[in-house]
């Protein structure tokens, strides 16, 4: 019985994270559409938007390149 509780504890204490999460990847992409929008002050929306795109496209390579590297090394 107290197994069952400890894991029921175990299983809703992340609940939190999870909306933590979702909260920050939605401030994410506020961030990125304030930073187009910003852009388009510029330059016209659409290179605006396709230069955000690219910036976060790439940092995702880098991303994958980096965690392919740190994968391989162990």
């Amino acid at each position: 019985m107290a197994v069952r509780h400890s894991a029921r504890e175990e299983m809703t204490g992340g609940r939190p994270f999870v909306a933590a999460d979702v909260l920050g990847l939605f401030a994410a992409q506020a961030l990125l559409a304030t930073c187009t929008a910003a852009l388009a002050l510029v330059l016209p929306v659409s290179t605006a938007a396709l230069a955000i795109t690219g910036v976060v496209a790439a940092a995702a390579v880098v991303a994958a390149l980096a965690g392919k590297q740190r994968k391989a090394h162990r």
